[in-house]
């Protein structure tokens, strides 16, 4: 099983109607492929983190990339994991204005090696979650932001 976190770029405008119709796409896809996450959206950028089956993940990755309604995507993180932290969440939403910034000030790659050097069984995805909650978001328990 694997966490990938990407971030990208909105390609069209995005309004509330959008955004709820592709999480319900989304969440049946998840489903069905055995895959949960968190999307994070700020009005132009996208941070998700996906967490399932390897090739799975992949596979939802890739359709990610061709989707025309994302732009500028990039992997901040792809690793084994072998608990998820969003067990509950077909695909967790919050929007907040806090990512466009958030990208260039919160150190990924210091958090994950943290992560790798103190084999901690938290995994980068949920620190960042974590992070952002307990900065920014203030998200309830998992059963309200499914």
């Amino acid at each position: 099983m694997i966490e990938l976190l990407y971030h990208s770029e909105a390609g069209i405008a995005f309004d509330d109607k959008l955004i709820e119709r592709i999480l319900t796409t989304a969440r049946d896809r998840n489903a069905k492929e055995d895959i949960t996450g968190m999307l994070f959206f700020d009005g132009e950028t996208f941070i998700q983190i996906l967490e399932g089956p390897e090739e799975r993940v992949d596979r939802v990755f890739t359709s990610i990339c061709q989707d025309n309604r994302h732009c500028k995507i990039g992997q901040i993180y792809r690793g084994q994991i072998f608990e998820r932290s969003f067990a509950d969440w077909r695909m967790g939403y919050k929007f907040t204005s806090a990512l466009t910034g958030l990208l260039h000030e919160y150190d990924w790659e210091a958090q994950i090696e943290l992560t790798k050097a103190s084999q901690s069984t938290v995994n980068p995805g949920a620190q960042f979650f974590h992070f952002m909650n307990q900065s920014f978001l203030k998200i309830p328990p998992a059963t309200s932001a499914v």
